[in-house]
């Protein structure tokens, strides 16, 4: 299974492999929607708005529990 977060023309914001426990699943949510909203920045250029999605994906990584990223696992208390 893969959930596929799409902005309203179609293109792919994110993509969730596996199945998510509900927080984490909202914790993404709002990591695409920041995404979204940084794509649309008409102020950036396309070079700028990669560099700061790298940042703001390694950033997101580096402060997940580490129980997070095969997250959703039905074991979670």
């Amino acid at each position: 299974m893969q959930l596929l977060i799409l902005s309203h023309n179609a293109v792919m914001i994110h993509a969730l492999p596996g199945f998510w426990h509900p927080e984490d699943l909202e914790h993404e949510f709002r990591l695409a929607l920041v995404s979204f909203r940084l794509w649309q920045d008409d102020g950036r250029t396309l070079t700028q708005k990669r560099r700061i999605y790298q940042r703001l994906v390694l950033t997101d990584l580096r402060y997940q529990p580490a129980a997070s990223p095969p997250s959703s696992r039905t074991n979670r208390s």
